[in-house]
């Protein structure tokens, strides 16, 4: 991004989160310049848009369009081509999107329409999801659990507005600014995803084919292994891994406390929850190195071996390893292998919370090498995991800096910090 200038010559904006503003911009309420649009649905076209408010991704105004098996439960309502939709429930998440045909909403968004003799639709998109804004915006909420603001409000706000043919420079400006931010973002997540599959490909073939490519192999007789080294043997699970059903007594200080949201997927990554958060389902107890699966919804790969002693929800299961035949690593790694994840989500029961069980888990017939492979190929798959993991968190921080970089251009350019009136985006290449 090249050095921008401010203006010359500011005022008093008198308005606290945004101090001073160019000389010759205006100050003035949202509703003198935008109007609220409430269009009841009488039907989708084809080709139209349907829009809730999961459709619409944070901050950067990217939806996603609803299929047609997709329907809009709550009360909708028309919008059209550049109409600013802004989501009224929890405003805090910056649910702001523009889109470019007409369509319907749920009513949990405000349609706002910009008076074209006063402000652009791009401006206006801008400005509204600017920081101090949707900061602002969400000091108004109402409502404990779903808090939520109103029109009321979002149009007595007072808001920097500087002449039309600013406004679309600095419209221009910053849709070029962002499209190369998001561009970076969307290049460093699809690095995550191939170090994701990078690090399921190689546990999986290490659970499965060992470390050494030479040894000889034979049929395992299981479909999804293929063939093992020929010295390993095929057991079932409940053999060398025993279900922990120990009811909870109450949580100690310094243990860890565990539902399934706390668990990273795949990773085996857990936030330590305190006992003040408490766990509202029927709970367990797990000792260091049981491995906790998530048996509800097991495709989300819920998986890991906490370090220490605690409680867990009960869509856990508890394994404990018997270290005659196998060690707490390899189980980890094992049970978290793609393969293994996909065998047992083939098996679950109920069609709104799909879940397993450990009657089908504790059949299943796994790979099993002698104890000292099974140390070799956990103490390799350890330092190769960790080494994904931290590029992986490397990757996250540069998303996360290049986010806070996006919202803080955004805001210094719609509030007049920084001037770019002058500012050429570079030509396409040809």
């Amino acid at each position: 991004m090249p050095k921008l200038k401010p203006y010359p010559k500011y005022k008093p904006s008198k308005i606290q989160w945004i101090g001073d503003i160019p000389q010759h911009w205006e100050v003035r309420r949202l509703k003198t310049c935008v109007q609220d649009i409430i269009q009841p649905n009488n039907g989708v076209s084809e080709g139209e848009l349907c829009l809730a408010l999961e459709h619409v991704e944070s901050w950067t105004g990217k939806y996603r369009e609803a299929g047609p098996d997709e329907s809009l439960e709550s009360q909708t309502k028309r919008f059209m081509p550049n109409d600013v939709l802004f989501g009224k429930l929890r405003p805090y998440l910056a649910k702001v999107a523009r889109p470019n045909r007409p369509g319907t909403c749920v009513g949990e968004f405000l349609v706002l329409r910009a008076d074209l003799n006063s402000m652009t639709p791009n401006y206006l998109e801008q400005l509204i999801r600017s920081k101090p804004v949707i900061e602002t915006i969400n000091s108004s909420t109402f409502g404990a659990k779903m808090p939520r603001t109103d029109y009321q409000f979002i149009g007595n706000i007072r808001i920097p507005l500087p002449p039309l043919p600013e406004q679309r420079a600095i419209a221009d400006y910053l849709d070029h600014q962002t499209a190369l931010m998001d561009a970076l973002v969307a290049k460093k997540k699809r690095m995550i995803e191939l170090l994701a599959e990078r690090r399921q490909s190689l546990i999986t073939h290490a659970v499965t084919k060992g470390l050494d490519p030479q040894a000889p192999t034979r049929q395992s007789g299981i479909q999804w292994i293929g063939d093992i080294p020929q010295h390993w043997e095929v057991r079932r699970l409940k053999t060398c891994v025993q279900d922990v059903i120990q009811p909870s007594n109450g949580v100690s200080e310094g243990e860890l406390c565990l539902a399934l949201e706390h668990v990273e997927s795949w990773t085996g990554k857990y936030k330590e929850v305190g006992p003040e958060e408490r766990l509202v389902s029927q709970t367990k107890r797990f000792m260091p190195n049981d491995v906790l699966f998530g048996k509800l919804g097991p495709h989300l790969a819920k998986v890991a071996r906490p370090n220490k002693a605690g409680i867990c929800v009960g869509e856990f299961l508890v394994l404990r390893a018997d270290l005659n035949s196998m060690i707490p690593n390899y189980l980890e790694q094992l049970i978290r292998s793609k393969p293994v994840i996909e065998a047992i989500n083939s098996s679950t029961f109920g069609v709104i919370m799909p879940r397993t069980d450990w009657k089908f888990i504790g059949n299943m017939r796994q790979p099993i090498p002698p104890l000292s492979e099974q140390r070799a190929i956990a103490d390799y798959l350890d330092r190769q995991t960790a080494i994904m993991d931290a590029l992986t968190e490397k990757l996250n921080r540069q998303i996360e800096l290049l986010a806070e970089r996006r919202q803080s251009l955004i805001t210094h350019t719609v509030t007049g910090k920084i001037d770019v009136r002058h500012h050429k985006a570079p030509a396409t290449p040809a």
